[in-house]
Formats: C-alpha cells, structure tokens, sequence
C-alpha cells in the first residue's frame, strides 16, 4: 500500500498540485481551494489502497465503503477538470458523483454485512502472485516514467526535486518489502527444516535426520581413524504395554524414555527414533 501510495502521490504532485499551485492566473482563494483538493484525495487515496490491499471479511458493506471513497476520489479529480476548464458538465457529474457517494455510505451503515468489517479476515500463505509483482514494477516505475516524459515535453522545467525524492522514497519501500519477504521466507524455510529433521512425538530427530548424520560421522573420522560407536535401544513389551494402557500412554512412554535418555548424552551424541519402538 506504502509503495503504490508513493507513486500515485508523486504523479498527483507533479501533474496536478504543483500546476495549481503555480498558476498565477487563479486567484489566491480559488487556487488554495483547488490545491487542497488534490491533496485531501492523496489522503483519501491512501486508505482506498490500504483497505484493497488488506486481508479481511470483504462483505456487501465493505465493497460499498470502498466505492464510495473512490467515487469521493473521482468526483474531486472531475472538479479539478472542471476549475482547470471551467466546464460546466463536469460541475454537475462531480455533484452527481459525491451524491452516489455519499449514498452508498448509508447503504453500507445499513446492510447486514457492516458488523464483520471489524474482524480480522483468515491468515492467508505468503504467496507474491504475478499481479501483486506487475502492482509493485508499475509503481516502482512511476517515477522516472515522470521524469523521462518531463524530459520530451519540457526539458528545460524538470521537477527534479519532487521526482527526485519520490524515487528515493519507492525505491526504499521497495527494498524493504523484499527484504520482510525474504525473512518469510527464510524463517518458514527454517521451521520447514527444522520439521523435517525432527519426529514429532518424541522431539527427538527422525530417521532422515539419522541417516544424514551417520553418513558426515562415517566420512568424518579422521586421521589415524577414530571409533564410531552405534547404540539401538529398544523398549521391552512395547505392544502388550500398549495394548494394556493404550497407545495415549504408549506414547507418554516414549516420551519420558527419550527426554530420560537425553540427560545421558554427550556434546556430541545423537538420539533417534530409527523405527516405531
């Protein structure tokens, strides 16, 4: 929302306030007016986007929240038009854009739907799908898409400052996107790993993990070669314990068996589950 919000700002600031601003045909109070719409819509802009881009119950009241705010964006974008040309036609569809607005906000209070808005939607796998990365390159982009048409249309009036700053600003926000990706993503590779190696009843490691260790132990002995020592243990009536307590206390077993063993081992020992017992 950040980074998209950033693009969308600076184009806003360069093709639309920034003229207002300094056109010194308008007078003061008609060009503060029409700055300050602008910039309340960069605002408004900004929780539209946030609201699109965040996970939660997406009811009829919700939708009718979202359109309304866009159609307030819209209808004040129109009303720039409409300073800038004076047209009269964009006067009345920017009332009848607010008026529709304004409409759906009610409607929105009054549907059903409006008590789930504030609960949280259901956690979703971290997932960067092909539309959120053509999202995130278009609005990465903006800003020396600004710069390069200033340069064609004007190139001697360059807003460099503006530009300047919001490609810092995205480029910032990029990175650190990629980089709470990446943290993801590395700590579910971790637990993913972890997971693996690891038998769930016991916390012990499994037999993969097994496996993967007395293989670097074997080719690992050194020079003269050191002894390898290899222990199974096994547990007495392991079935008729079971089929007498059941398998809840079957399992209790083995766990206590294991975290006992455990406090036997040396730095350098491991302890597995080879098999079931």
């Amino acid at each position: 929302a950040g980074i998209i919000s950033t693009g969308l700002t600076l184009l806003a600031w360069v093709y639309v306030v920034q003229p207002l601003a300094g056109d010194a045909e308008l007078p003061l109070v008609e060009r503060v007016v029409s700055v300050a719409y602008p910039a309340g819509d960069v605002a408004l802009l900004v929780i539209v986007i946030r609201l699109l881009t965040t996970r939660g119950n997406r009811g009829a009241s919700y939708w009718l929240l979202a359109a309304a705010m866009a159609g307030v964006l819209l209808a004040d974008i129109v009303f720039t038009a409409m300073v800038t040309t004076q047209s009269g036609y964009a006067s009345h569809l920017a009332d009848l854009l607010w008026m529709g607005s304004y409409l759906a906000v009610a409607v929105a209070a009054w549907h059903p739907s409006v008590g789930g808005l504030t609960r949280r939607g259901t956690r979703e796998p971290l997932r960067l799908t092909g539309a959120r990365l053509t999202v995130l390159a278009v609005a990465s982009l903006l800003a020396p898409l600004a710069l390069l048409h200033q340069g064609l249309t004007r190139p001697h009036s360059i807003d460099w400052a503006p530009i300047g700053l919001g490609a810092v600003t995205l480029f910032i926000l990029v990175v650190a996107r990629m980089a709470d990706l990446m943290a993801k993503v590395q700590q579910q590779s971790a637990q993913l790993e972890a997971t693996a190696h690891t038998d769930v009843l016991t916390g012990v490691a499994n037999r993969r993990a097994w496996d993967t260790h007395l293989d670097q132990v074997l080719a690992d002995t050194g020079i003269p070669p050191r002894s390898v020592t290899l222990v199974m243990i096994d547990l007495d009536h392991f079935k008729r314990f079971n089929d007498r307590f059941g398998h809840l206390a079957g399992d209790e077993l083995l766990r206590e068996a294991c975290q006992a063993w455990r406090t036997q081992l040396r730095g350098g020992d491991l302890l597995a589950r080879y098999g079931g017992e």
